[in-house]
């Protein structure tokens, strides 16, 4: 009776239809996102980045989109290299979220009516200062905490306590680093936060992107239709990712030290379109791992159900000679 019960428990289709709708998710928060940033940009005016829509009305949607793509991250974790990727990038996303990106007093005046504290030219505004402080603490809690359970999950489904450990050694350690740079130097900390966790939560991306698009090219003999078309895409995405944040992450580094003027050189909204090109990248790569594996999710849930019910069959003749040798 108790194999029956696990068999009639059994949702073939459950799990898959999780990742597919995790996926789907993700692919709609970013179209929200760029949705509001449309209007607000078609009603205001252009803004100097994306995470300056910290400052404006689309603030709740900027932040809600982020841990809601960190949510998706946790819920699809994957395997081998992905999972940590996905782990890694899952935690940098509140933080992306929470800790505003430095703005221009002359941005901050427009979109805001104030301007930066003491004539900085650039700031995060001491008003946020508490706002950052407590959310950045309360994930740093949340994030020990969920890596915790997650390290005692996989030692109770039989792995080692080692290789548990190092599974999440990776955003262990990251989580734990802003943590300490926060308290010990809260004024770098809100300087420099969020551009580094913004290219630890897209890089990760792209490093995924180049693992499926080998991936892929190796199984290619194995049956599976448009190989090609899939490692160019994956090729390409993760490349468009990597050079994007990388060359972004110079110039601001290059402009923070006063070696260039990255506005001067590239024009006002030279972060926005960066931004933008990374993101669009990112739903890019979501969209084509969703058409990727909807039609091999199908072939594998009817399987499944196949499965479960070859199962079946097999308990019924086992209950009815339990019957018979009980009378």
């Amino acid at each position: 009776m108790a194999i029956q019960t696990i068999v009639e428990k059994l949702s073939p289709g459950e799990t898959l239809r999780t990742y597919r709708y995790a996926r789907l998710s993700i692919i709609g928060a970013v179209l929200l996102l760029a949705i509001v940033l449309g209007i607000y940009v078609a009603n205001e005016g252009m803004i100097e980045s994306v995470s300056a829509s910290y400052y404006t009305p689309a603030r709740n949607v900027f932040v809600g989109v982020l841990f809601a793509v960190c949510l998706a991250f946790l819920a699809i974790s994957g395997s081998g290299a992905q999972h940590y990727l996905l782990n890694l990038a899952a935690l940098m996303a509140p933080v992306v979220a929470v800790v505003p990106t430095p703005i221009t007093s002359r941005e901050l005046l427009r979109l805001s009516g104030l301007s930066c504290d003491d004539g900085e030219v650039q700031c995060v505004r001491e008003l946020v200062n508490q706002e950052v402080r407590m959310s950045v603490s309360g994930l740093v809690v949340i994030g020990i905490i969920g890596l915790i359970a997650a390290v005692w999950i996989s030692v109770a489904e039989g792995k080692p306590w080692r290789n548990a450990l190092l599974e999440y050694a990776l955003p262990a350690l990251a989580i734990l680093a802003f943590g300490a740079w926060m308290m010990l130097d809260f004024t770098g900390f809100k300087k420099g936060a969020h551009v580094l966790a913004a290219v630890l939560f897209f890089l990760p991306i792209a490093l995924i992107a180049a693992i499926h698009a080998v991936q892929i090219s190796s199984e290619g003999g194995q049956g599976r239709r448009s190989v090609s078309k899939y490692v160019q895409g994956y090729a390409v995405i993760g490349f468009v990712i990597a050079l994007d944040v990388i060359v972004m992450a110079g110039l601001l580094v290059a402009d923070d030290w006063g070696l260039l003027d990255a506005q001067q050189m590239l024009g006002p909204w030279w972060v926005f379109v960066g931004e933008a090109i990374a993101i669009g990248a990112f739903g890019a790569f979501w969209l084509l791992r969703t058409i990727e594996t909807w039609g091999e999710e199908r072939e594998v849930i009817e399987k499944q159900k196949d499965d479960v019910t070859a199962a079946k069959a097999r308990i019924a003749p086992e209950e009815q000679v339990g019957k018979a040798a009980s009378v």
